[in-house]
């Protein structure tokens, strides 16, 4: 019997969809009241794969049958998991999610909060093996949590799915490495600590051969060793992130452009030396890589211009430290102070190199714009 029914549901899923493409609600009706009158004949087995099978045609045909008949196929798809010597927790809460949806969909605000509730008691309490149509619906279910503003429950999902992601061995290296990616920025965006998925997310990315992804994690981590100060951690991820955007022939991009910054204004902590050249040439490769896209505006840019400016001055180079002054001081999108900021430094850089005349013209502009600030 469960072979026979397992057999005539998997063809009834089949005729389902191609009632579906045929836009065939008589075919699709029958196709659902077949699946149900097996489902409840007397003799049908407890059987996960059974249990399955109702599920896939119930989602299959979710916007085009009856909801009673829907919630119906869900129904007989719990009852016939029950006891199953197969019993798979994934696809009860397979179940419970599309039951939920459904539920939503419809109207039945009741039903679908008691139904929630049964995946949120799982996704809280239970702490024994996962598969992967569990981290499936946790995932889904951490989306609708972090549509609703329920910040914690959707990380105690995340967390939950982040068991059978870094865990199984069987999982394809590239999907571990982009549900790291996927979980390292929701906790990120929640404010949450995340130096160690950081570290966890870079790992995995280098394990997928994922280039981009790797330099990515890393300068997630970095923002928690320079919020501490570690300037020497620091550096080694910033080379690392280097050595991953290398890897990946990917040394022009926005990313890059961000790893080149960050290595520069690690050198501008660091006395005068040797490393000024080269912190120099990151600084004018940042500047041409955001000119080129289109990113020439805004408070970033300005920055990167006035540590390009201060690396000139410390090679003596004040005609330089002068106009990336003064370029700062034209970018868009910039506060008041900002542009009166750059303007007085300039002055101060052409003063150095003995221009005066300029000097002179960019002082008066830093108080007119004074003024008008103060105005």
């Amino acid at each position: 019997m469960s072979l026979d029914l397992l057999s005539t549901l998997r063809q009834l899923r089949h005729d389902g969809r191609a009632a579906l493409e045929r836009n065939d609600s008589a075919g699709i009706q029958a196709v659902i009241q077949v699946a149900l009158a097996g489902a409840r004949a007397e003799g049908a087995p407890q059987s996960a794969a059974v249990a399955r099978e109702l599920l896939g045609i119930a989602t299959d045909l979710f916007a085009a049958g009856a909801p009673g008949d829907i919630e119906s196929l869900f129904d007989c798809a719990l009852r016939r998991i029950e006891g199953a010597p197969d019993a798979s927790l994934g696809v009860v809460l397979m179940i419970w999610f599309n039951l939920a949806c459904l539920y939503d969909q419809h109207g039945a605000g009741e039903l679908r909060q008691q139904t929630v509730s049964q995946i949120g008691h799982v996704a809280t309490h239970y702490a024994g093996p996962i598969d992967r149509d569990c981290a499936e619906v946790f995932e889904r279910m951490a989306g609708v949590a972090k549509a609703s503003g329920n910040v914690d429950f959707m990380l105690t999902l995340y967390a939950q799915a982040h068991r059978y992601w870094s865990a199984d061995p069987g999982v394809d290296p590239q999907q571990r490495a982009d549900w790291c990616n996927r979980y390292l920025h929701a906790a990120t965006g929640a404010g949450r600590d995340t130096e160690a998925l950081a570290a966890e997310a870079a790992e995995a990315a280098a394990g997928a051969g994922a280039h981009r992804l790797r330099a990515e994690a890393l300068l997630m981590l970095l923002r928690h060793q320079k919020a501490r100060g570690d300037r020497a951690a620091a550096r080694r991820t910033l080379e690392a992130a280097l050595e991953a955007l290398a890897a990946g022939h990917d040394t022009d991009s926005e990313v890059a452009a961000v790893v080149y910054q960050n290595l520069a204004a690690l050198q501008l902590q660091e006395p005068p030396g040797p490393g000024d050249a080269r912190a120099a040439e990151w600084l004018d490769t940042t500047l041409r890589i955001l000119t080129q896209r289109d990113l020439a505006r805004g408070r970033d840019y300005a920055a990167c211009l006035r540590e390009r400016s201060l690396l000139a001055g410390r090679l003596g180079d004040w005609r330089t430290a002068a106009r990336c002054q003064e370029r700062a001081a034209a970018v868009a999108d910039i506060e008041p102070a900002e542009i009166t900021e750059a303007l007085s430094h300039a002055g101060d850089a052409w003063y150095r190199l003995g221009a005066y005349e300029d000097a002179g013209r960019c002082y008066l502009h830093a108080v007119q714009r004074r003024g008008m600030a103060d105005a």
